[in-house]
């Protein structure tokens, strides 16, 4: 086996190639790596995996990679399915705190200067051609 092979090998492997970014995600989401570091961090989990590649097919020569690589692939659906989870419970806290807070254009809120931000927000994206109203008397 010449690393040439190892080359080709690892190129068609779909499965690597979507774990690798998803590694990278939830490392990122996780806070293990800023967002100035997914490039060296695709590197790095690239390089290990084209090694640990490369080793295996030098000791074991006939070893097929297909089932493995399904398996990461399967191993990538698995770890976006879960950042979203996470990410969706997230994003449902943060709602829930904004409506019982009134800071959102929900019945119950004031609509008085200390929602400034959300209005200048909301003004933004008015010019932008989405409409709405909001606060009900500035239409």
């Amino acid at each position: 086996m010449n690393l040439n092979e190892v080359f080709i090998i690892f190129g068609a492997l779909a499965g690597v190639a979507l774990l690798v970014p998803a590694l990278v995600n939830a490392l990122k989401y996780f806070g293990a790596i800023n967002d100035g570091q997914s490039g060296k961090a695709q590197t790095l989990i690239n390089l290990v995996l084209f090694v640990s590649l490369a080793g295996v097919k030098l000791f074991v020569p006939d070893f097929d990679p297909s089932h493995a690589d399904q398996v990461l692939g399967q191993l990538a659906g698995v770890i976006t399915g879960i950042i979203a989870l996470v990410g969706q419970f997230g994003i449902s806290k943060k709602a829930y705190e904004s409506i019982w807070k009134g800071r959102a254009g929900i019945l119950g809120t004031n609509f008085d200067d200390s929602n400034k931000e959300l209005i200048d927000n909301l003004d933004t994206l008015s010019s932008l051609g989405v409409d709405f109203c909001y606060p009900p008397n500035r239409c």
